[in-house]
């Protein structure tokens, strides 16, 4: 009796397998051991067991089991027919026939939207008996456009691993590959329809891009224009690929992120609700993994992560302001992110004046917004924080509350709460030689000049590699409304033995009303290239009639704008926009 084999495998790229000791002296049937042949394959199918190799010599074909003794059939009783389109492999003679996994125990499932967070994404889980990693390849939505290909870094045989990148309005192809020993041994192709996206999603336009000048990554932004907040990832076409929906989550359907969330170093993102008093982590799939109460604290504005993990977070604590009103966005808090204790706290009220009104204050019944605290971050050369004041200044201070510097004009500067003088800390502005700039009308901020212009309702302060002060000037109200209407990136060298400020760097003043908006915005220097990620976010002039905000990369040495893209959308389209990866580094 003849056995005819017909195997079939799934993209046959994997030359061998882990033969384990069922190699050793395996059982010879011939062929006229039919009845024992169909036996031995019966017990395998019995056993559960599945064809980790078949192999060949010149007499013989050897199966060896993933249990069981292996064995070797004689080769003119087999015939082998290989069909690469599954892992399987089928052994039929006769009316005899039996189909086993073959190479090893595979089971892939793939769930769209798990948590009914991320219409965009999903979620994989892979189960082998073997140890591997898996690759992934999602078809572009555009022909000219490149496949976006994730491998993952980690090792296993149980894998649970987003699955992001996808397209709205596209029939999507997912294209999984599982490598075992560096090499493809499954592969298989998942499609995902989507429907169009929701219209409360913007419009984008992207006039600007050059790849080969480009930081590498896509774009996050913090999405404002609804409730709840909605953040998004855009690719370098203006295709959105990543959607956070909260409409019908119980914990964040109301979300305000206000400044927006950011990527912890562990890969997920963070971010605080206004108005009340929790600060969130969540992973890509959009689930709560840790919260965080700020006890009698309001949260507003940011909370920004430290590089020991801590929580810098600006706060309201609706205390009495000097006027008699009660002052709110005037704090600082740290959080421990390990006990979830306030380990540290700055009132500006005490290290500043609140009385100081030139900037104008902003009255909600009987609350007094003196201070507009948008931004913190940490200082990690001197252990100080930085404080970003919308109405006041950029200002420096030490963990025991006291001023080390303050930059912003020198107009009406008075004592603060402990009765220090705050003219002592205010920065010189220099020239470009470096000789001390005294003209009155600039150091009372009615007129700039050609070395220097100080930040006007500033946001998203940032120290770079160089040590330097960089900010978002938005410009309003610029040289007491005598300036033009610009939003600029500006970089200032600071000495804090001289008490001198020097303007290095800037651009944005010659896009004039193009790049201008007068609340809101970011700017970061980008890692690997250096360029500069210069982004307006609310009200920006995007032509046609249309308005909104732009994501601008420019390269800092030769102001080359590399990638610049529109993004249509009424009121503050975003606070922050970050140029990041799709995949966290942890994935």
């Amino acid at each position: 009796m003849r056995l005819f084999l017909y195997l079939s495998i799934c993209f046959l790229f994997l030359s061998s397998c882990n033969k384990e000791t069922r190699v050793s002296n395996p059982d010879v049937l011939e062929c006229a051991q039919d009845e024992d042949i169909l036996e031995y394959f019966q017990n395998l199918k019995d056993s559960d067991t599945y064809i980790l190799s078949i192999e060949e010599d010149q007499d013989y074909y050897t199966f060896i089991p993933s249990q069981e003794q292996s064995i070797k059939i004689e080769k003119p009783c087999i015939q082998v027919r290989k069909i690469e389109d599954k892992s399987k492999c089928t052994i039929s003679f006769e009316n005899n026939q039996f189909e086993f996994d073959y190479r090893a125990r595979i089971n892939v499932v793939y769930k769209h939207n798990p948590f009914g967070k991320t219409p965009l994404s999903g979620s994989i889980r892979i189960e082998s008996s073997l140890a591997g990693r898996l690759q992934l390849g999602i078809k572009p939505k555009a022909p000219d456009t490149s496949l976006l290909v994730h491998q993952f870094k980690e090792l296993s045989d149980e894998l649970l691993l987003p699955v992001l990148g996808l397209y709205y309005n596209f029939d999507n192809q997912i294209y999984v590959q599982f490598e075992i020993d560096g090499q493809s041994y499954y592969t298989d192709t998942i499609s995902v329809a989507i429907a169009q996206r929701p219209s409360y999603l913007p419009n984008t336009i992207v006039d600007v891009y050059k790849p080969l000048k480009m930081e590498p990554g896509m774009h996050f932004i913090s999405y404002r224009a609804r409730v709840p907040s909605s953040p998004f990832i855009l690719d370098n076409y203006g295709e959105i690929r990543y959607h956070l929906d909260f409409t019908n989550d119980e914990e964040l359907a109301d979300l305000n992120y206000d400044v927006g969330m950011e990527r912890l170093a562990n890969g997920n993102y963070y971010f605080g609700k206004w108005p009340s008093n929790q600060l969130y982590e969540i992973d890509v799939l959009g689930n709560i993994v840790n919260q965080w109460n700020l006890g009698n604290f309001e949260f507003h504005h940011n909370v920004q992560e430290k590089q020991d993990g801590n929580f810098l977070c600006t706060v309201s604590a609706f205390d009495m302001h000097s006027s008699g009103r009660i002052a709110i966005e005037d704090w600082i808090v740290e959080l421990d992110r390990q006990s979830g204790s306030i380990i540290n706290t700055w009132n500006l009220k005490q290290s500043l004046d609140d009385s100081r009104e030139v900037f104008g204050f902003a009255y909600w019944g009987n609350n007094v917004d003196w201070a507009h605290a948008n931004a913190v971050i940490h200082d990690p050369a001197d252990n100080t924080i930085i404080v970003s004041l919308r109405t006041q200044c950029v200002v420096k201070l030490d963990y025991q509350n006291n001023v080390k510097w303050i930059l912003s004009n020198h107009k009406s500067w008075g004592k603060n709460a402990r009765g220090e003088n705050l003219q002592q800390f205010l920065l010189q502005p220099l020239d470009k030689e470096g000789q001390p700039i005294n003209d009155p009308e600039l150091l009372e901020g009615e007129a700039s000049h050609p070395d220097f212009e100080w930040p006007w309702y500033q946001h998203a302060p940032l120290i770079n590699s160089k040590g330097n002060l960089m900010v978002f000037d938005n410009g309003e109200n610029r040289d007491w409304r005598h300036g033009a209407k610009y939003s600029r990136a500006v970089e200032y060298e600071i000495n804090e033995d001289e008490l001198t400020v020097k303007q290095i760097w800037q651009y944005g003043k010659e896009r004039g009303i193009d790049c201008y908006s007068r609340i809101v915005s970011d700017v970061d220097v980008l890692e690997q290239t250096g360029n500069i990620y210069f982004c307006p976010g609310s009200r920006v002039v995007n032509g046609g009639g249309n308005f909104g905000a732009k994501i601008i990369e420019l390269d800092y040495d030769t102001r080359e704008v590399v990638f610049e893209m529109r993004i249509n959308a009424p009121d503050i389209v975003f606070h922050r926009a970050e140029k990041l990866s799709l995949y966290p580094a942890s994935y």
